[in-house]
C-alpha cells in the first residue's frame, strides 16, 4: 500500500494569517492529517508547522509539498514518534516543489515538520 499526501503552501517571511490546523506549532502540537491532500496552507519564517500522519509497516510514504519557490523556501524533515529531534527523511531543494518517499518501518504516527528556510537565520 502506498499513501500519498499532495499540499499545497504558500511560504510568508511574514504571516498574513494563520491556517486552519494552527496552532501546530512543535512536535507536541502536531495536527491530525488524515486526508490525501489540503491546499491553502501557510508556512511563515516565525512559525513552523507539524502535522501527524499515521503509516503501516512497509508502506511507502510519499508526501508532495507543491509551492512557488520565488515566494520563500519550504522544507520539509519527517520524523518517527520518539522524540522530534531526529529526522528519518527530508527533503531541502531550491526549487518549487519539494517531496519525501519513506518507506515505513513502523505502523503508528509520523511527523512532518514543514519549515520556512531563510539563509539569512538558518544554517
Amino acid at each position: 500500500m502506498i499513501l500519498l499526501l499532495s499540499m499545497g503552501w504558500s511560504a510568508f517571511a511574514n504571516c498574513p494569517t494563520d491556517d486552519s490546523f494552527e496552532d501546530n506549532d512543535s512536535f507536541e502540537q502536531a495536527a491530525p492529517f488524515s486526508e490525501t491532500s489540503a491546499s491553502g496552507l501557510w508556512v511563515c519564517d516565525t512559525d513552523e508547522d507539524w502535522y501527524q500522519i499515521q503509516g503501516t509497516a512497509g508502506e511507502l510514504l510519499t508526501i508532495d509539498a507543491t509551492f512557488v519557490h520565488a515566494d520563500g523556501d519550504i522544507d520539509l524533515k519527517l520524523y518517527d514518534a520518539v522524540d522530534g529531534e531526529n529526522d528519518i527523511a527530508f527533503s531541502v531543494t531550491v526549487s518549487d516543489n519539494e517531496q519525501i518517499t519513506y518507506l515505513a518501518e513502523t505502523t503508528g504516527p509520523y511527523y512532518l515538520q514543514v519549515l520556512y528556510y531563510n539563509a539569512n537565520t538558518q544554517g
